[in-house]
Order: C-alpha cells, then structure tokens, then sequence
C-alpha cells in the first residue's frame, strides 16, 4: 500500500528536511575576548540570548562582540558531535580554525 502524501504532508516532509541540516557550529567572541563555541538552528535568536540573560551563563556580566566562525550544514547530532571536538581544542586551536576559515580576526591583547 502507497502513503498517499498530501500538500500538506509534503511541506512537512520539506520542511523536516530542511530542519535536519540547518544546524550549525559556532564560536563568538566574549567583550573580554574569551570565545564560546555552541550550536543553533537560529544564529540570529541564539545571539539575541546571548546578548540578553537567557543565553549562556558564560556570557553572564558579559555579552558576545563577534560571530568569529559559523560551520553550517549538520543535523542536531552532527553538530553537537562537532561542537564537541571543536570545545576539545585549545584557544589557540580554535583561533587557528578560525584564521583558516575566515582569515585574520583582530584582536585585542587582554589586560
């Protein structure tokens, strides 16, 4: 027997699948230059709570300046998989990562 799939059906059925690979990978860069490495399926709502206080107790007394490095194209598990490794690298690491995706990032030296 056939599943007789409707319009209505259909745009769920797109819809699941544009959902399962618009996760994405980022770091941000904290105002005293610390980076936060997470993961979203809404980079503009995520920064919005980072920015505010719903976000990350990381940025508590503090707020993101940069979107340093965004990897986009993974499902929930794969990101999570990525933002793991990417936690497990030193912050010079990540800067590197950073550098090879993006190019020179400007910092300043912290005080």
């Amino acid at each position: 027997m056939n599943k007789e799939i409707t319009g209505s059906n259909r745009d769920v059925e797109k819809n699941q699948a544009h959902q399962d690979n618009s996760w994405c990978v980022y770091i941000l860069m904290r105002n005293d230059q610390q980076l936060y490495t997470g993961i979203t399926n809404n980079m503009t709502a995520r920064w919005k709570k980072h920015s505010g206080k719903q976000g990350a107790k990381f940025f508590r007394g503090r707020y993101p300046i940069a979107l340093c490095y965004q990897e986009p194209n993974h499902n929930r598990s794969t990101a999570s998989k990525r933002e793991y490794q990417i936690k497990q690298l030193s912050r010079s690491q990540k800067l590197q990562l950073i550098m090879q995706s993006y190019g020179p990032f400007p910092l300043k030296k912290h005080l």
